[in-house]
């Protein structure tokens, strides 16, 4: 039996109470403060592999046009993705897990939404590693370096290319 066909049993018959919580720029600042820390823990563990988040801090992730996905389970926070909006549209700036079979499960609901719904909402990002890998599986299309320099240079961004 697959992880998620397991999970699925175990959510129809009551064992694990699931939601996922959208938390944007019209809803109120007490939603974000409730779940700040647990989203906090989870960024900083999903990213300590890495080196760390950087350039992310509590303060921004607080800014009206910032947008949580939370996935909770149990009353506890196990997943999220975290938004901006911006007038190139809403760009993924970071997400993670609890390290959780659960966590993982939803992180690839919330990407599969992502994917599903990417000809209705103008949703970018930049990923590499288990992300990447991840998003490649859904068949996520993927934007031509040239076109990426473009958008990058009209941010007024640098494009790092690898030699």
């Amino acid at each position: 039996m697959k992880l998620n066909e397991a999970l699925q049993i175990i959510k129809e018959n009551g064992l694990i109470t699931e939601r996922i919580l959208n938390i944007g720029k019209f809803q109120n600042k007490h939603q974000k403060e409730t779940y700040i820390d647990e989203v906090m823990t989870i960024l900083i563990e999903s990213y300590k592999h890495i080196g760390g988040i950087k350039g992310i801090n509590k303060n921004e992730l607080m800014e009206d046009n910032v947008f949580w996905k939370l996935v909770r389970i149990n009353n506890k926070i196990v997943a999220c993705m975290i938004y901006k909006f911006s007038i190139f549209g809403r760009k993924i700036l970071c997400g993670g897990t609890d390290g959780t079979a659960e966590g993982k499960l939803g992180f690839r609901n919330i990407m599969r939404e992502d994917y599903n719904l990417r000809n209705q909402r103008m949703c970018w990002t930049e990923v590499s590693g288990a992300p990447k890998h991840m998003y490649e599986k859904l068949g996520m299309p993927k934007i031509p370096i040239e076109i990426a320099e473009k958008i990058l240079k009209d941010m007024g961004k640098l494009l790092n290319k690898m030699v």
